[in-house]
């Protein structure tokens, strides 16, 4: 999903393979590729039946039914795609540097500064979190900060950060901002993610 605003700011999200709706009900994406898969397969019966019966009228409508399935099952596929591909293509000025004051141990470590009206506060030498979403509850659970989310239908969002709201927090990963969410933006081991209010 897409999501732009009066700034210009825009973003693209992916909410992932697998998603439970809610604890009491089993509907998740392994259902709905079955329903996108048995909905294929009818059409595509539904065509040879027209076809052997000499309906070939009906071709045509049944033809672009199957190409609506298969354009709805390859959308968030097509989605993240793209993001990632934006995100290696373009090349922006700005990168995140090793800042002296850091002790010398947070050193190709994974790092992450949250930028609060009060300063700067980091925390570094953390390891093996693959999601931004994870490095940062990591890091204010050890800072004492606490993290206040929201959750829609595009994925997490950070509200507050120390009780700060504003309108919203984003994040960059090495100088670039992510245009996908917390919970999918990757991060490698020498990573450093810095929080700054919207």
């Amino acid at each position: 999903m897409v999501i732009g605003n009066d700034n210009g700011v825009l973003m693209a999200y992916y909410s992932g393979d697998l998603m439970i709706l809610d604890q009491g009900n089993d509907l998740s994406s392994s259902s709905q590729i079955s329903w996108f898969f048995y909905g294929i397969m009818l059409a595509g019966a539904g065509i040879i039946f027209a076809y052997a019966k000499g309906r070939r009228e009906w071709i045509p409508n049944l033809s672009l039914i199957v190409l609506l399935l298969a354009a709805v099952y390859a959308v968030p596929d097509i989605s993240k795609r793209w993001s990632t591909y934006l995100d290696e293509s373009v090349q922006i000025s700005e990168n995140e540097e090793w800042n002296e004051s850091w002790p010398e141990s947070w050193k190709n470590t994974q790092i992450v500064v949250f930028e609060l009206p009060t300063g700067e506060v980091a925390f570094g030498g953390l390891k093996d979190h693959q999601s931004v979403e994870s490095l940062t509850d990591d890091a204010a659970f050890r800072l004492g900060i606490s993290i206040e989310k929201e959750e829609f239908e595009i994925g997490k969002w950070i509200k507050s950060i120390n009780g700060l709201e504003s309108s919203g927090w984003e994040f960059t990963i090495n100088g670039h901002r992510a245009s996908l969410g917390i919970q999918d933006a990757e991060i490698d081991n020498e990573s450093i993610v810095r929080w700054k209010m919207a």
